[in-house]
């Protein structure tokens, strides 16, 4: 704005907003002070990255603590005086025993910087953490750290704790979390003791120490009433994260996510009979695998319970619905075991249920995709199926159509799922036309023997023709002819082939075409150009 000309630059120097909202965009010193100049008294937005660090214009704590007590928002990563050699991190000089009257947020995921030694970068010690001076920041509504560091800040409504490597005990985070009564939404860390790390104890030692000393200096409380929680996070769920939930008094009505939890059947039960869990059913769910399973001989699954309706892998993280995400265990032990866990502990049967492949196969020259069913034994399949009496909406997500046709075909029994109204399918990878006429067949079945699908959706890149392309050999066209028009040809077999859904809408109520990119991701041209060119030579 300020270099378009003379008219906007006047009306630019005179935006104190605009400058207090892009002090992080500069370097640091001696530009800094001219935009400290033009924002006049609004608060400042201050963010020093590793990027803005350097030996010509990297930036001091002293520099950053002239503006600090003016921030509105602070965010620091990886700070450290490389010029003097200073180590210490930003909490132990910059934030700790300052008062920060006007910040709302801070960011510090890297209170403690990282040196580099031989073998590689270690975290150093906190020789300074036990004992540190709280900040004290009356108006903080959002904190984001990886250290419990003393804070005093009574309107504080969002905390995000998390230190890769260091697992915090549940009775260090339950004494600091009593001095935060309005807490809406709690991010949790590794519990110790509920997550190994294979990292040596050796580069982890002053931080092992300093977790010790202080869980002795604490008094545990009983009770930590949290009123306003709307919503927690686990990291990872075990005996430390269950003991740390018992000690918590929260509504009901809070959201719950469990982002990874291995399977235990004490556990996993433990933790469905909590009361959160009987306003919130986990009443659908969602069995994924990942491309890396894929070559395993004993392939592992990720499970997602979910409330609401099934989410697919990474969904459940971001949604506001109670979630719980249970990682890899092979298929025959893991869905028994939920279902009939998940029963007896109140949380019923599901309603929603999908089949979702995280395809990446693309990345890994070689490797070919074969979606989730077809890496599990079909008979284990069925009896799966056999206890999802009361699921009413399937979803088969990213499979490509084998590993689709192996529900498809299961499906024309009745007595599988009978309760089926909802089938939604994403076609990934163009299927033959035998596939459609077994779909098409698998529906008339179940309309016939009295348990029809009401509701088809088709969506998925795949979803466009069928995969059969004749060549020239297939097409019609004048025998006297002796120059084909290949641009009509293929014109001719990709309208022969192309999807219309008509006879689908013959036998279920409604059908949704959900194939709203298929046109523009279509590729079925080019390959229809290639068959008749090589059928042609």
């Amino acid at each position: 704005m300020t270099h378009v000309c003379r008219h906007w630059r006047e009306v630019g120097l005179e935006l104190p907003s605009l400058w207090a909202g892009i002090v992080c965009a500069f370097p640091g010193p001696p530009h800094i002070q001219a935009i400290i100049s033009r924002a006049g008294n609004v608060p400042l937005t201050v963010s020093v990255v590793h990027g803005n660090l350097d030996n010509r214009l990297g930036w001091s704590y002293a520099d950053i603590s002239r503006i600090l007590h003016r921030a509105r928002s602070f965010e620091s990563d990886m700070l450290c005086n490389y010029r003097q050699r200073d180590f210490n991190g930003p909490w132990s000089i910059l934030l700790a025993g300052s008062t920060l009257p006007l910040v709302t947020h801070i960011t510090v995921p890297n209170s403690v910087p990282m040196c580099e030694v031989a073998g590689g970068w270690i975290r150093l010690d906190i020789p300074a953490f036990v004992n540190a001076p709280a900040l004290c920041a009356p108006r903080l509504r959002a904190l984001t750290i990886d250290l419990p560091w003393p804070v005093q800040a009574p309107s504080l409504r969002a905390l995000c704790i998390y230190r890769h490597g260091t697992q915090w005990p549940w009775e260090v985070l339950a004494d600091y979390f009593k001095a935060f009564p309005l807490l809406e939404e709690l991010d949790l860390p590794i519990i110790l003791g509920d997550h190994e790390y294979t990292a040596s104890d050796h580069h982890r030692r002053g931080e092992l120490e300093v977790v010790a000393t202080k869980r002795a200096q604490i008094n545990v409380p009983t009770l930590v009433r949290l009123p306003s929680l709307k919503r927690i996070t686990l990291e990872h769920v075990g005996p430390g994260a269950l003991k740390l939930l018992q000690h918590l008094e929260y509504p009901t009505s809070a959201v719950m996510k469990v982002l990874r939890i291995h399977y235990i059947r004490e556990l996993f039960s433990s933790l469905v009979s909590r009361p959160e869990f009987n306003d919130t059913p986990l009443d659908h769910l969602t069995i994924s695998n990942a491309t890396s399973d894929t070559w395993e001989s004993r392939p592992s699954l990720r499970a997602i319970w979910a409330s609401g309706r099934p989410y697919l892998t990474g969904e459940h993280a971001s949604e506001n619905n109670t979630s719980i995400s249970m990682l890899a265990i092979p298929f025959n032990f893991l869905m028994m075991c939920l279902l009939r866990t998940a029963t007896a502990n109140g949380v019923g049967g599901i309603l929603g249920l999908a089949f979702s492949h995280d395809c990446t196969c693309a990345a890994y020259p070689g490797v070919q995709c074969r979606g989730t069913l077809e890496l599990l034994d079909k008979r284990e399949i069925v009896i799966f199926l056999r206890e999802c009496i009361g699921v009413v909406a399937l979803r088969l997500d990213r499979q490509v159509p084998k590993s689709s046709d192996i529900i498809i075909s299961l499906l024309a029994d009745p007595l599988l799922l009978p309760a089926l109204i909802t089938l939604d399918i994403d076609v990934h990878g163009v299927a033959d036309q035998a596939w459609w006429s077994a779909l098409r067949d698998m529906l008339r079945t179940r309309k016939a023997a009295g348990h029809p699908l009401v509701r088809l959706i088709i969506r998925g890149t795949g979803a466009c023709h069928f995969s059969d392309c004749p060549g020239h050999q297939g097409l019609t066209r004048n025998d006297d002819s002796e120059c084909l028009d290949l641009e009509d040809d293929v014109a001719t077999c990709l309208s022969h082939r192309e999807i219309s859904l008509e006879q689908e809408r013959l036998l279920v109520e409604e059908v949704v075409d959900a194939r709203d990119d298929w046109v523009y991701l279509c590729e079925c041209e080019d390959h229809c150009y290639a068959s008749c060119d090589s059928d042609s030579e």
